[in-house]
C-alpha cells in the first residue's frame, strides 16, 4: 500500500513537472505578409550595424563575412532579464526574420533555411520552433529592415517572474550566402506595414527630420527677409 502511494505521488509530481515545463512551439508565417519593420520599438536580439534598437538593449551582432559561403549558421543571443524585454514589448510578443540572400530571389536555391530559434527562459527552452534539418526556406519577400517571415506567439503572461529571471534566443539556420539576417521582436498588438510598405531608403531617421526642419525653418526667414527687404527697396 505504501508502495503503491509513493508510486502515485511520484507519478502525479511527474505529471504536474511535465505540464508546467510544456515546451511551446512557434508557428511560422512565411509568406512575407503581413510584413513588419525593425524599429526601436521592434528591437532586434540577432542582428546587424543596421538595426534599430533603443539605448541599453543590445543584440547580437552578425559581421557579413560570418555569412559568406557559410551553409549552416548558428547564433545565441545576450541574456536580458525579462523585465526589460516585456518593459520593451510587453508579455506578449512575436518574432520577425528579416533574410538578407545573394543571387537570385526568386529562386528557392538562394533562401535561407530555418531549422531551430529558442526562447529561453533561465536558460531553459520554453518556445521553440525546430524542425529538421535543413530548415523551412524563408520566401525573400520584402525589402530589407522588413520581416520576411514571423514566428509566434511568446506569451509569457502565464509565467511568475522575479526581478532576477532571465530570458535569451539562439537560432540555427542554413544556406546563409550574403548575411546579415536579423530577428527582431514585435509586440503582438503592432500593426503591419503591408501591403504598401515602404523602401528603407524612404523611411527618414529621427535625425534626418530634425536637419529637414531646421532647414525649412532657415529657409522661410531667408524669405521672409527677402521680402521685407524688397518691400524697404
Amino acid at each position: 500500500m505504501k508502495t503503491l502511494a509513493h508510486f502515485c505521488a511520484l507519478a502525479l509530481g511527474m505529471l504536474l513537472c511535465a505540464t508546467a515545463n510544456a515546451v511551446v512551439i512557434l508557428a511560422l508565417d512565411n509568406d512575407g505578409v503581413p510584413s513588419f519593420q525593425q524599429q526601436n520599438s521592434s528591437p532586434c536580439v540577432v542582428g546587424n550595424s543596421s538595426c534599430h534598437n533603443p539605448a541599453g538593449f543590445g543584440f547580437n551582432d552578425i559581421n557579413a563575412d560570418d555569412n559568406d559561403g557559410t551553409v549552416t549558421f548558428a547564433e545565441s543571443t545576450q541574456t536580458y532579464l525579462v523585465s526589460q524585454v516585456t518593459g520593451l514589448v510587453g508579455s506578449a510578443f512575436n518574432i520577425g526574420v528579416d533574410t538578407n540572400q545573394a543571387g537570385n530571389h526568386t529562386d528557392t536555391a538562394n533562401w535561407l533555411q530555418l531549422q531551430t530559434f529558442d526562447v529561453l527562459i533561465n536558460g531553459v527552452v520554453q518556445f521553440t520552433y525546430n524542425v529538421a534539418a535543413p530548415g523551412t526556406a524563408i520566401k525573400l519577400t520584402n525589402g530589407g529592415g522588413y520581416s520576411d517571415a514571423v514566428l509566434s506567439t511568446v506569451d509569457l503572461s502565464t509565467f511568475t517572474f522575479i526581478a532576477t529571471d532571465t530570458i535569451s534566443f539562439r537560432t540555427l539556420y542554413n544556406n546563409a550566402t550574403n548575411g546579415p539576417e536579423s530577428f527582431f521582436l514585435i509586440p503582438s498588438n503592432a500593426q503591419p506595414c503591408t501591403p504598401n510598405c515602404p523602401s528603407e531608403q524612404q523611411i527618414p531617421e529621427p535625425g534626418t527630420l530634425i536637419l529637414l526642419g531646421s532647414a525649412l525653418a532657415a529657409l522661410g526667414g531667408f524669405t521672409r527677409r527677402k521680402a521685407r527687404t524688397g518691400l524697404q527697396a
